[in-house]
């Protein structure tokens, strides 16, 4: 057995022959709609941000008190009648994010929660990456979420839009993931979320639906390669890209505003059609600006 490159971990040698043998090799230029950044070896947490923001020479902005994960939804393929639709304060959660605060509470089926407590042992914490909390107590005390912006130093632009969420109780990193719009082969706009792993990523292409009530629903619910969904990328020691698309499972994020005018998400795992887990987040704000100047 020979592992891709010095101190890898076993379980990160075994889960990437996974992606090799279920997934295929692709050409990045021929897909570039699937590319993102790659994480670095071992722990993920936000070490990715610095590296990418030297190898591609930009601004790194990490405290604009009114980032959002999008300077505007028509990046997702809404029309301003379509935009309009969303209720206005889903509308302001997504233009604004760094003004709210997360509450979150989390369960996992039965069938999967030994499942979710061995990766959660494996992968999650160690990677700081993907650590979907396993004890319902694990998120009492809430979210910690930054916005960390990288721009282009010349024109100010933003490059890559960082979410970055970790629990307030062990300061451990649930998700910290680059979001922003992307195009999948058929040209449907989708919003596309990456999350760096070691030597490769996790990416997901989620399509949205607005319900008369103005919820905004994302969903990840494709059955092919090049349909939305979840994507397993990698780079193996010779420098090659290979890719794993998990038809099997899918995501739904529900944003909704309750009858007290707060808003609230359900975001609910599903492999084979049986949930995996469901998460239900209280989002409220906007945040008092001066804690900023703190």
């Amino acid at each position: 057995m020979m592992f891709d490159y010095p101190s890898q971990r076993f379980q990160d040698w075994l889960c990437q022959r996974w992606v090799m043998a279920r997934g295929r090799r692709i050409d990045p230029a021929e897909n570039e709609w699937l590319m993102g950044p790659f994480g670095n070896v071992d722990v993920v947490a936000d070490n990715y941000v610095q590296r990418l923001a030297e190898d591609e020479d930009l601004r790194i902005d990490p405290s604009e008190p009114n980032a959002g994960l999008f300077e505007n939804l028509e990046a997702l393929g809404l029309s301003s009648d379509h935009t309009n639709r969303i209720h206005p304060t889903i509308r302001d959660f997504y233009l604004h994010t760094a003004r709210y605060e997360l509450d979150a509470w989390c369960e996992w089926s039965r069938l999967f929660r030994p499942a979710g407590f061995m990766m959660g042992s494996l992968y999650g914490r160690r990677m700081q990456q993907l650590n979907i909390p396993t004890r319902p107590l694990d998120t009492a005390a809430g979210l910690q979420s930054r916005i960390i912006q990288l721009r282009e130093k010349e024109s100010g632009a933003v490059r890559y839009t960082v979410w970055h969420r970790q629990l307030k109780s062990t300061g451990d990193i649930v998700f910290s993931g680059i979001y922003g719009a992307g195009s999948l082969p058929n040209g449907a706009q989708c919003l596309k979320a990456v999350f760096p792993l070691p030597r490769g990523n996790a990416t997901v292409f989620l399509r949205h639906e607005i319900g008369p009530d103005g919820s905004f629903d994302l969903i990840a619910d494709g059955k092919r390669f090049g349909d939305g969904g979840l994507y397993f990328l990698l780079t193996d020691r010779k420098g090659r890209i290979w890719s794993q698309y998990v038809s099997r499972l899918h995501e739904t994020l529900s944003n909704y505003v309750d009858n007290d005018g707060v808003m609230r998400t359900n975001h609910d795992s599903y492999y084979w059609g049986r949930r995996v887990f469901h998460v239900h987040y209280r989002i409220h704000g906007p945040r008092d600006r001066d804690r900023y100047d703190a």
